[in-house]
């Protein structure tokens, strides 16, 4: 059951995520794509930057600070 649980609470923010899609279009393009890809809460910084790491670095160009 707990397995479950997370994977329900993973589904509902990003359910939520796609309930506000409206405001996440308002995002410079970089933005939108660290807002969707941590959508669920499942990934952090850490796991950004082994499976994404070219992304990373250009989202701190662009923000200058890490997502």
């Amino acid at each position: 059951r707990p397995t479950a649980d997370r994977l329900l609470a993973v589904a509902q923010r990003s359910l939520e995520w796609y309930e506000q899609f409206r405001e996440h279009m308002r995002l410079d393009p970089w933005a939108f794509v660290h807002s969707y890809m941590v959508r669920g809460e499942r990934l952090g910084l850490d796991d950004l930057r082994r499976r994404a790491p070219r992304f990373v670095e250009n989202y701190e160009q662009h923000h200058g600070t890490s997502p």
